[in-house]
């Protein structure tokens, strides 16, 4: 990834970015949404290069994704009644339960033992969970959107017994790993580009304002929104972001006061970019409150309903990763490697934008388990 940054040259609450940006000061401060919200002015070149480029990147982001052929492991006979302990941050989510499903299959056919720990959202609880997984000798500890550093005492401990512990979704695949045995995840950065060009693309980059909404307590919304800059700044000269840090426990109430606020305030405003798609299914609805049309709004992970949002012209776009069923099969994988004590030798999550245009085919995609029979092959299966 390259360095490119945008020049952060306003800074502010919600209340005085929207009321009186040019009175703001350089320093960011809270709003009473718990988040904060910053406006950076972008570089670039003109409208036809910026417009050509995103083009072509989003049409090349498209591309219908494919996964590698796994490699067969020898002596999974060994893996017969190991634990893996898996940990999701929630099990509320729509796509968490397809992630299960596939880890739940692959350790059925080679006999492994899962135990699954809700996390419900809950830092308390995802630490007793890590303590759980200690207490019942897990041999792989896989951590769905738990960050490693909201569990890092137990997860010392863990890790000083043995135990392997792949992440999955908690920052870039490229991350340092710090003592874990994988990342399981696209390049972050990548994704914020892919995403900004297709707001971009979609725009004509036109839109000279867009608000930016992530979460700073989250690792993967962060990186996002990192990438989501560096391509505004490369391809957008007159753009500007308005980057909104929204509390992670506050989504459903704080994402429709931020966006009602703000176009309220910003008739200019044209498009919404979400770092995830749990943030996006709350921008539509205040959009239509304050009777705005023509808004383009874009999200990320590509879940169901937001897929059909897409269809249905209520959501702009989209940027997915990969079939959370194949990522259920992949962390097992992963752990059956770890298991047999065989380097992790881990890809990156791949990328698809989402669009009208293929958003039927991607639907198809996301429930494909075309996948399956190479993993059972490598698995020792027929």
């Amino acid at each position: 990834m390259g360095t490119r940054r945008s020049k952060l040259i306003l800074s502010c609450s919600l209340a005085s970015f929207i009321i009186a940006l040019a009175a703001c000061s350089s320093s960011t401060s809270s709003n009473p949404s718990g988040g904060s919200a910053s406006a950076a002015s972008t570089g670039g070149g003109t409208a036809n290069q910026c417009v050509s480029t995103a083009q072509q990147r989003v049409t090349a982001g498209s591309a219908p994704v494919s996964y590698p052929t796994p490699a067969t492991l020898s002596s999974t006979g060994s893996l017969k009644g190991k634990l893996i302990f898996y940990l999701p941050v929630e099990q509320a989510a729509s796509l968490y339960p397809v992630f299960q499903k596939g880890l739940d299959a692959a350790a059925n056919q080679v006999g492994a033992r899962l135990t699954t720990f809700d996390g419900q959202d809950s830092a308390a609880t995802a630490n007793q969970g890590v303590l759980e997984a200690i207490n019942q000798h897990a041999s792989v500890l896989v951590l769905l959107a738990v960050s490693p550093a909201e569990v890092s005492t137990p997860l010392k401990q863990a890790l000083a017994q043995g135990m392997k512990v792949i992440d999955v979704l908690n920052g870039s695949f490229q991350d340092p790993l710090n003592g874990l045995y994988a990342h399981i995840s696209p390049n972050l950065y990548a994704l914020g580009n892919l995403l900004a060009d297709e707001a971009l693309a979609s725009s004509g980059c036109q839109s000279k304002s867009a608000l930016v909404l992530y979460q700073s307590a989250f690792v993967f919304a962060s990186q996002v929104k990192t990438g989501v800059q560096q391509e505004f700044g490369s391809l957008c000269a007159a753009c500007s972001l308005y980057l909104q840090d929204i509390n992670a426990a506050d989504i459903p109430s704080s994402t429709p006061q931020v966006v009602q606020t703000a176009l309220v305030a910003h008739p200019q405003l044209k498009t919404i970019i979400a770092a995830n798609d749990k943030t996006a299914d709350y921008v539509a609805p205040a959009v239509k409150a304050v009777g705005r049309t023509g808004i383009d709004i874009f999200g990320v992970n590509g879940e169901a309903q937001n897929l059909t949002a897409i269809e249905q012209g209520q959501q702009t776009g989209d940027v997915a990763y990969a079939n959370y069923e194949y990522m259920g099969w992949y962390s097992a994988y992963l752990a059956f490697r770890a298991m047999l004590n065989l380097p992790a030798d881990a890809t990156a999550l791949p990328l698809q934008a989402i669009t009208s245009a293929n958003v039927s085919s991607v639907s198809a995609e996301e429930t494909s388990t075309s996948f399956v029979p190479g993993f059972q092959k490598a698995l020792g299966g027929s």
